[in-house]
């Protein structure tokens, strides 16, 4: 049952952001292990959990078929799995669709704790639109996704100047946001820059005084800075890549007329652009960012 109390504490804890936690209409009766129920656990529990579960998931919603987009004709698919008629679906086609950014919620224990969630629509003209979901199931990715999800950004500008503002800790080069700034704006792919570089801070904080990786570390370095293709997804948040051609070298924002290999990057994948940063992260040494904007070898 507490996986069940974190999803309510979720749900409580996105009305104060003014936002809203959907479930499907067929939560109540979806088959949790192999022989109960989701309503059926849910019966189990203490008066009060029971009777304010009940009335989300079975009566009240709100319930995102209610407020469906989709056509179910148009495929969407995760691991070469169908998701077309599912929240996972839905979330993936508003992004598509709308531009802004679709989280997803998912109980833990279960399949689906990784993050993040990637969904592939085929078009009629056969080309794939891949779009990143990200999932939590835990408290602390709740906060990440709520903070960054209420955070406004009109511009590449507001984007620069919030992470330069917010994450004193990062040695962002002076010219790092320019290759973006000759970009069209988009506002859910400026969200998703926001959580690179906010994951980034959070990752260089989690050293303790002897310079070592905390608990908070691992698990972060574990969820967005490892995986492969078929973790779920198309690899980690984060992740380095070959520089056969050498286009991965920067000017040293700390060292004039040097310059710094910066394989390492923060990805977000529509439309496809790239946070370029120094690596290792350490206790001691600055992380740079020196670079946000389109994959570079396509621009």
């Amino acid at each position: 049952m507490e996986s069940f109390a974190v999803i309510m504490r979720f749900r409580s804890k996105a009305r104060t952001k003014g936002l809203v936690l959907k479930c499907s209409r067929s939560l109540g009766y979806a088959q949790v292990t192999t022989d109960m129920s989701f309503s059926e656990i849910v019966a189990r529990a203490n008066k009060p959990e029971r009777d304010a579960l009940f009335q989300w998931v079975m009566r009240d919603g709100p319930f995102w078929e209610d407020a469906q987009l989709h056509e179910p004709s148009e495929c969407l698919f995760w691991n070469d799995r169908d998701v077309s008629s599912t929240g996972i679906g839905e979330a993936a086609w508003r992004l598509i669709q709308t531009g802004r950014d679709q989280e997803i919620v998912s109980l833990n224990p279960s399949s689906w704790t990784f993050s993040p969630v990637v969904v592939i629509l085929t078009t009629e003209d056969n080309t794939e639109v891949a779009v990143d979901l990200p999932n939590v199931w835990d408290e602390a990715g709740l906060s990440a996704i709520l903070d960054s999800a209420t955070q406004g950004f009109d511009s590449w500008i507001s984007v620069e100047e919030a992470v330069r503002r917010e994450f004193l800790n990062l040695t962002i080069s002076g010219d790092a946001f320019r290759p973006i700034s000759q970009q069209p704006f988009v506002p859910g792919a400026a969200r998703q820059v926001y959580v690179r570089f906010q994951i980034l801070s959070q990752f260089r904080k989690s050293f303790d005084a002897d310079h070592k990786l905390t608990k908070d570390g691992h698990y972060l370095y574990q969820q967005f800075f490892t995986g492969k293709k078929g973790d779920g997804g198309r690899g980690a948040m984060f992740s380095s890549e070959a520089d056969d051609q050498g286009n991965l070298w920067f000017d040293h924002p700390g060292k004039p007329r040097e310059k710094l290999h910066c394989p390492w990057h923060g990805k977000i994948q529509t439309p496809q652009l790239r946070v370029h940063f120094s690596w290792p992260i350490t206790g001691q040494d600055p992380v740079y960012v020196v670079y946000v904007g389109p994959k570079i070898n396509k621009w």
